[in-house]
């Protein structure tokens, strides 16, 4: 007698009863959701910590070698630069600044203060490659402007002429939005002129009304001029108090400072690993309640000389169609969820085909772990004490 296919048979096990079968696959789709989200959050603390270096227009990036991260306060002397520029295949090397601890954005007519974080630079040197930047480069040139992230928390760039923005306690006109993005330490953005930005912080005034010290230094180099070896040269030239890296060596860095020094980054990861075990858990739960109500059937299979090997087989099939039906409609809420949560808080809640394989290989491990741990009730399943 022909032995049936264990995928028939499987899905019949599964779906015999409607009901059953849709409170299980809304138990899957709540924790694929879940592992979607958690590992949403995880890349958008991720994406938005390097979304300004991906958009600054250098080759390779000077800053202190006690800077951690490109937003820790840490300066260092711009003279470092002017030895960078006389380097042979170093095109420009552009001061940058950036203050994000102190720097409240408030309406002057009320409301509640924003923290932001302030981009400046030379307009006669550009150091963002943002259409929004590039097209305002001559208007920062005047006195206390700024232009404002359109994604900056509770503003609306369709309003800013009816705003009366004050920063550090002084009025500050806006004259333009870009889109940069938000990220879990700011609330929104700034980009002014290095002249503008002198005057609003007082605490980077020297003797001398000069700003002597820079948050990062951006290196463009020649045409032809190869990255390796200039970057290695540099590295020699320059004083051992600041470091050259490269954008992936940059971009490298960042990441690892969020994902293994930050706390933001162990929350994210806990809940990554949380958002496993609680789908390990209600798989566990739906396919173990399965094999305790079909206890008898399964002994019948073994009584019919069913070896456990075939057993097995019909409880992973389960696992394996929970996980695939169950993961399509886990992506579809998910979809909505990420634009919801990107149009609400402005963090990069990116979606790529990679991250998507990823989870569905999360989801399809979490359920066979369920499988494996519930099909040890199968093994307990005794022909003989059935038939009695």
């Amino acid at each position: 007698m022909p032995k049936p296919r264990k995928t028939a048979l499987a899905w019949r096990n599964l779906t015999h009863d409607a009901r059953r079968f849709a409170v299980s696959l809304a138990g899957i789709t709540f924790a694929a959701v879940l592992i979607f989200m958690e590992y949403g959050f995880w890349n958008a603390l991720l994406d938005s910590t390097t979304v300004l270096i991906e958009a600054m227009d250098s080759d390779l990036f000077v800053l202190s070698k006690s800077r951690y991260t490109i937003v820790a306060p840490a300066g260092f002397n711009r003279r470092c630069l002017d030895q960078a520029l006389a380097y042979p295949g170093v095109a420009s090397a552009v001061p940058f600044y950036i203050e994000g601890n102190v720097s409240v954005l408030r309406d002057a007519r009320g409301g509640k203060g924003r923290k932001v974080r302030v981009l400046a630079f030379d307009p006669d040197q550009p150091a963002l490659r943002i259409p929004g930047v590039m097209a305002r480069l001559e208007e920062l040139k005047e006195p206390d402007t700024a232009i404002i992230d359109g994604q900056t928390r509770g503003v609306d760039p369709a309003r800013l002429s009816a705003m009366e923005p004050r920063l550090m306690g002084r009025a500050l006109r806006l004259v333009g939005s870009f889109r940069l993005g938000v990220d879990f330490v700011v609330e929104g953005n700034l980009v002014m002129s290095d002249r503008n930005f002198l005057k609003f912080y007082a605490d980077r005034r020297q003797p001398r009304p000069e700003l002597r010290r820079a948050d990062l230094g951006l290196i463009r180099l020649k045409p032809g001029a190869e990255l390796g070896p200039t970057l290695a040269g540099l590295r020699s030239t320059l004083p051992d108090d600041v470091v050259v890296l490269s954008r992936d060596d940059l971009v490298a860095r960042e990441k690892w400072f969020w994902q293994r020094r930050s706390p933001i980054g162990y929350v994210f990861g806990l809940g990554m690993a949380m958002g496993f075990v609680v789908g390990v858990m209600i798989c566990y739960q739906i396919l173990s309640s399965g094999i305790s109500s079909h206890l008898a059937e399964y002994a019948t299979l073994k009584a019919m000389g069913y070896g456990r090997r075939h057993l097995v087989g019909f409880v992973l099939q389960e696992s394996l169609i929970l996980a695939l039906v169950g993961f399509v409609p886990g992506l579809a809420a998910s979809v909505a969820l990420y634009g919801w949560l990107a149009a609400l808080t402005g963090l990069p809640m990116r979606l790529t085909a990679g991250r998507v394989a990823l989870v569905f290989v999360f989801v399809v491990a979490m359920c066979l772990t369920s499988g494996l741990i519930a099909v040890r009730k199968l093994f307990a399943a005794d022909p003989a004490e059935l038939f009695k």
